[in-house]
């Protein structure tokens, strides 16, 4: 299965967080709870500079994320996702990705 499957797109429509896992500087994964926006190609997350997962993504940007659902074993479904970050520049593709953001997550 890919991101662009129509099923995991029809999934992470459903769902608000995602897991974010990067790599320390030791080789220890840290993972944290994301808001996401996601197409068929990329999902997409924001964070400030300075954080310490943008430290991390910017020595190493391998990335693990698991978007999931279920209370059970019988029940449980989700999606992992393998890649490499990307920073995004400042223009007219970011600011529409953060008027996405708050029409999505309006606290925001």
């Amino acid at each position: 299965m890919t991101l662009a499957d129509a099923s995991v797109q029809r999934f992470l429509a459903t769902k608000h967080i995602a897991l974010l896992a990067t790599v320390r500087a030791d080789g220890a994964p840290l993972a944290m709870p994301m808001w996401f926006l996601h197409d068929a190609a990329t999902l997409t997350m924001i964070s400030e500079e300075g954080t310490k997962k943008v430290h991390h993504l910017r020595r190493d940007p391998r990335v693990c994320v698991v978007v999931e659902s279920g209370e059970d074993a019988a029940h449980i479904r989700g999606v992992t996702v393998l890649g490499r970050a990307e920073f995004l520049t400042d223009g007219p593709g970011r600011r529409a990705l953060a008027e996405r953001f708050h029409e999505k997550y309006p606290s925001l």
